[in-house]
Protein backbone atom coordinates (compact mmCIF):
# COMPACT_ATOMS: atom_id res chain seq x y z
CA UNK A 1 0.00 0.00 0.00
CA UNK A 2 1.26 3.47 -0.89
CA UNK A 3 1.08 5.69 2.18
CA UNK A 4 -0.09 9.30 1.85
CA UNK A 5 3.33 10.69 2.84
CA UNK A 6 5.00 8.49 0.20
CA UNK A 7 2.63 9.88 -2.42
CA UNK A 8 3.44 13.44 -1.33
CA UNK A 9 7.19 12.72 -1.49
CA UNK A 10 6.81 11.23 -4.97
CA UNK A 11 5.02 14.39 -6.15
CA UNK A 12 7.69 16.55 -4.51
CA UNK A 13 10.45 14.68 -6.35
CA UNK A 14 8.63 14.81 -9.67
CA UNK A 15 7.82 18.53 -9.58
CA UNK A 16 11.32 19.40 -8.36
CA UNK A 17 12.86 17.37 -11.17
CA UNK A 18 10.56 19.02 -13.73
CA UNK A 19 11.54 22.53 -12.67
CA UNK A 20 15.22 21.80 -12.06
CA UNK A 21 16.34 19.30 -14.68
CA UNK A 22 17.10 21.86 -17.38
CA UNK A 23 19.89 23.40 -15.25
CA UNK A 24 21.93 20.18 -15.14
CA UNK A 25 22.75 17.96 -12.20
CA UNK A 26 20.53 17.31 -9.23
CA UNK A 27 21.42 20.36 -7.11
CA UNK A 28 19.10 22.88 -8.83
CA UNK A 29 16.17 20.48 -8.44
CA UNK A 30 17.14 19.93 -4.81
CA UNK A 31 17.17 23.70 -4.23
CA UNK A 32 13.69 23.91 -5.75
CA UNK A 33 12.60 21.04 -3.50
CA UNK A 34 13.87 23.07 -0.55
CA UNK A 35 11.88 26.12 -1.70
CA UNK A 36 8.72 24.03 -1.79
CA UNK A 37 9.49 22.70 1.70
CA UNK A 38 10.03 26.27 2.92
CA UNK A 39 6.58 27.21 1.63
CA UNK A 40 5.05 24.30 3.55
CA UNK A 41 6.99 25.26 6.70
CA UNK A 42 5.85 28.84 6.21
CA UNK A 43 2.20 27.85 6.33
CA UNK A 44 1.36 28.20 2.64
CA UNK A 45 -0.63 24.95 2.83
CA UNK A 46 -0.16 21.20 2.76
CA UNK A 47 2.48 19.63 0.54
CA UNK A 48 -0.02 18.93 -2.20
CA UNK A 49 -1.63 22.38 -1.88
CA UNK A 50 1.76 24.04 -2.27
CA UNK A 51 2.73 21.85 -5.22
CA UNK A 52 -0.61 22.46 -6.91
CA UNK A 53 -0.24 26.25 -6.55
CA UNK A 54 3.30 26.49 -7.94
CA UNK A 55 2.05 28.00 -11.24
CA UNK A 56 0.48 30.95 -9.38
CA UNK A 57 3.88 32.03 -8.02
CA UNK A 58 6.02 30.94 -10.95
CA UNK A 59 8.31 33.16 -13.00
CA UNK A 60 7.12 31.45 -16.16
CA UNK A 61 3.62 31.05 -17.51
CA UNK A 62 4.35 27.79 -19.32
CA UNK A 63 4.98 25.07 -16.74
CA UNK A 64 7.37 22.14 -17.27
CA UNK A 65 5.98 18.66 -17.85
CA UNK A 66 7.31 15.22 -18.58
CA UNK A 67 8.76 12.29 -16.72
CA UNK A 68 12.38 11.34 -16.08
CA UNK A 69 14.16 8.21 -17.12
CA UNK A 70 13.58 6.29 -13.87
CA UNK A 71 17.25 5.25 -13.47
CA UNK A 72 18.71 8.60 -14.52
CA UNK A 73 21.41 9.38 -11.91
CA UNK A 74 20.19 12.91 -11.13
CA UNK A 75 16.64 11.67 -10.63
CA UNK A 76 17.67 8.75 -8.41
CA UNK A 77 19.71 11.19 -6.32
CA UNK A 78 16.51 13.21 -5.74
CA UNK A 79 14.78 9.99 -4.66
CA UNK A 80 17.52 9.57 -2.06
CA UNK A 81 17.35 13.19 -0.89
CA UNK A 82 13.56 13.65 -0.60
CA UNK A 83 13.19 12.05 2.84
CA UNK A 84 15.60 14.52 4.43
CA UNK A 85 13.84 17.50 2.83
CA UNK A 86 10.37 16.19 3.67
CA UNK A 87 11.28 15.52 7.31
CA UNK A 88 13.23 18.78 7.67
CA UNK A 89 16.44 16.86 8.46
CA UNK A 90 18.48 17.94 5.41
CA UNK A 91 20.44 21.15 4.93
CA UNK A 92 18.41 23.80 3.13
CA UNK A 93 20.39 24.49 -0.03
CA UNK A 94 17.97 27.29 -0.91
CA UNK A 95 18.90 29.12 2.33
CA UNK A 96 15.28 29.80 3.17
CA UNK A 97 14.24 30.60 -0.39
CA UNK A 98 10.60 30.63 -1.42
CA UNK A 99 10.72 31.54 -5.13
CA UNK A 100 12.87 30.48 -8.07
CA UNK A 101 13.35 31.76 -11.60
CA UNK A 102 15.42 31.43 -14.70
CA UNK A 103 16.16 35.13 -15.07
CA UNK A 104 16.52 34.73 -18.82
CA UNK A 105 12.86 33.71 -19.07
CA UNK A 106 10.60 35.62 -16.70
CA UNK A 107 7.29 36.08 -18.52
CA UNK A 108 4.81 36.04 -15.65
CA UNK A 109 3.85 39.61 -14.76
CA UNK A 110 2.94 38.56 -11.20
CA UNK A 111 6.53 37.44 -10.59
CA UNK A 112 7.97 40.65 -12.07
CA UNK A 113 5.55 42.86 -10.12
CA UNK A 114 5.76 41.10 -6.74
CA UNK A 115 9.22 39.51 -6.56
CA UNK A 116 11.67 41.18 -8.95
CA UNK A 117 10.47 44.75 -8.27
CA UNK A 118 11.05 44.38 -4.52
CA UNK A 119 14.62 43.12 -3.98
CA UNK A 120 14.65 44.53 -0.45
CA UNK A 121 11.75 42.19 0.46
CA UNK A 122 12.67 39.31 -1.87
CA UNK A 123 16.47 39.32 -2.22
CA UNK A 124 18.22 36.91 -4.54
CA UNK A 125 20.00 34.57 -2.13
CA UNK A 126 21.28 31.64 -4.20
CA UNK A 127 22.30 31.21 -7.84
CA UNK A 128 23.12 28.13 -9.87
CA UNK A 129 23.81 28.78 -13.55
CA UNK A 130 20.76 30.79 -14.66
CA UNK A 131 18.58 29.60 -11.77
CA UNK A 132 18.05 32.21 -9.05
CA UNK A 133 16.44 31.62 -5.66
CA UNK A 134 14.67 34.45 -3.84
CA UNK A 135 13.41 34.94 -0.26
Amino acid sequence: MLRPDDFQKSQLVLVSWRYGQEYGGYLPALMIMNCIANRVKGGWGTWLDVINRIPYFSAQIEQPTGFPQIWQPDFTRLLHEVEGVYSNAANDLSKGGLYWADLRRVDNSWFRDHILKFPEIHPRIVESNSLAIFK
